[in-house]
């Protein structure tokens, strides 16, 4: 056995590594193998240790089939629909708006800039022989643009693009950065055939959603799904996930006979003075990996950034999140094995809430009520709430004050920005 080195080394790098080299998808078992043929897990719980390792990567997913395998490989052939704005792509600045699939498919490993993903350009080949770059962008809160060069107005000039158009966007080969986009014009679109085409997928996303208890929560992580098994590598491409996934979430929903009890929440976000809140109700036996999700949607959050939960369990704080930092140095549960019920089971307890630890928006979560299921309804459910939350990265309380200054003067040299 090799001799154990002085620092341990980064097993989420070596399934990386691993997973990246193989042509193939691989099994739980096979990647530990060639992790510990690479460096001995010699830790006190190894299937935890690559457990954790793959959880922190977001370039390593499952395909659905019982093996992981490298995601941007696992999209080539993904085809996704655009619907066409004219007053985005043939403006000054064209740009396209990205719902979920298409963002995720130009940049697939955005949240991990260390990989050189977010920010770099892509080229997207275009019908008419030319290549349009284009540059990952949030304008307004939560709504993702791809920036393009003018190539990209110039080509639908002369399509004669309008609006009721689609755009299909394909990643021929998602790996090496390599896409194609094409022309739908509604007055040839077979309609029959995307409805077929968005019916199987809605049905293949509500079956994911109830297999996994619904812990898959946002259309964000329903679009990994799709793109991740082979979902979207299909001639005709669906409907955005943006305009499908409430169906998705309405019929995984219709079985509410194992919604027993909920819990009503009220979410505070701390020091904020009048004070922003949202008071929800969610099924009690959902996890806090779920619970995060519901907490993104009613704050107006963007799920951009890491976040915790931190909450008492036997007498002990602790600490959950979904994705877990072996190297942080703080002993991270999985939010996904703890329920609602069990860590705060009764009126009075309370759950802590950090989002983006950069700009650190801390939310109290406290248990206001705990109440059979009305059969007859739908959860989660917002019930209440008071005030427009901040927009991400807009540097805290602090920050935020200062955005409602600049907001509050068109005077003001930086309004325009703001």
């Amino acid at each position: 056995m090799p001799a154990k080195s002085a620092t341990q080394p980064a097993f989420t790098e070596l399934v990386v590594r691993v997973v990246q080299e193989s042509p193939e998808p691989l099994t739980f078992a096979e990647i530990m193998a060639r992790v510990n043929a690479l460096h001995p897990i010699d830790t006190n719980s190894p299937k935890s240790t690559i457990r954790n390792a793959i959880a922190n990567t977001r370039l390593v997913v499952n395909n659905d089939a019982g093996a992981y395998g490298w995601y941007p490989r696992l999209m080539r052939g993904a085809r996704v629909r655009l619907p066409f704005k004219p007053s985005d792509a043939l403006s000054a600045k064209p740009k396209l708006a990205l719902a979920d699939d298409a963002r995720e498919l130009l940049w697939p490993g955005f949240f991990q800039t260390r990989l050189g993903y977010r920010d770099d350009a892509v080229n997207i080949a275009l019908p008419n022989g030319a290549q349009c770059n284009c540059l990952l962008d949030m304008i307004g809160r939560g709504k993702w643009f791809a920036i393009a060069s003018p190539e990209l107005k110039r080509w639908l000039t002369t399509a004669k693009a309008r609006a009721g158009d689609d755009l299909i966007l394909e990643g021929t080969d998602p790996e090496k950065r390599q896409y194609h986009l094409s022309l739908d014009p509604a007055s040839s679109r077979d309609n029959v055939a995307i409805g077929k085409r968005t019916r199987v997928v809605i049905s293949a996303g509500t079956k994911h959603l109830l297999g996994r208890g619904r812990e898959v929560f946002s259309d964000f992580e329903m679009a990994r799904y799709l793109l991740s098994s082979g979902q979207l590598c299909h001639l005709v491409p669906p409907e955005p996930i943006s305009r499908i996934w409430r169906t998705m979430f309405a019929q995984a929903d219709q079985d509410t006979s194992r919604h027993k009890n909920i819990h009503k929440l009220k979410i505070t976000l701390q020091d904020t003075n009048p004070p922003i809140w949202r008071r929800v109700c969610v099924p009690s036996h959902w996890t806090l990996g779920t619970l995060h999700y519901v907490m993104q949607v009613a704050m107006g959050w963007s799920n951009s950034h890491l976040h915790q939960f931190d909450a008492k369990q036997g007498g002990e704080m602790k600490h959950f999140s979904l994705y877990l930092d072996e190297d942080s140095g703080l002993k991270l549960l999985d939010s996904r094995k703890v329920r609602i019920s069990k860590i705060a089971p009764k009126v009075g307890d309370r759950i802590v809430y950090e989002y983006d630890f950069g700009d650190g928006w801390v939310h109290t979560v406290d248990v206001e009520a705990v109440f059979p299921a009305n059969p007859d309804a739908l959860y989660p459910h917002c019930i209440a709430g008071e005030r427009a939350g901040p927009p991400d990265d807009c540097g805290g309380l602090s920050g935020y004050e200062d955005l409602l200054k600049v907001l509050a003067s068109r005077k003001h040299r930086e309004h325009a920005d703001a």
